[in-house]
C-alpha cells in the first residue's frame, strides 16, 4: 500500500525536513497544493 502525505498550510522552508520526516516513516510521497499562497481571511455573503 502507499501512503501521500498532502503538505498544505506551513512554512515552505520546513518541507524538506517534513519530506525526509515522512519518507523515514514510511510514507511513499508527498503533494503540495497548486498554490503555495493562501488568504489571511476569507469572506462570504
Amino acid at each position: 500500500m502507499r501512503f501521500t502525505l498532502m503538505l498544505s498550510r506551513g512554512e515552505h522552508r520546513h518541507f524538506q525536513a517534513i519530506a525526509q520526516a515522512a519518507e523515514a516513516s514510511g510514507w511513499t510521497s508527498i503533494t503540495i497544493p497548486d498554490s503555495l499562497f493562501f488568504p489571511r481571511a476569507t469572506e462570504s455573503d
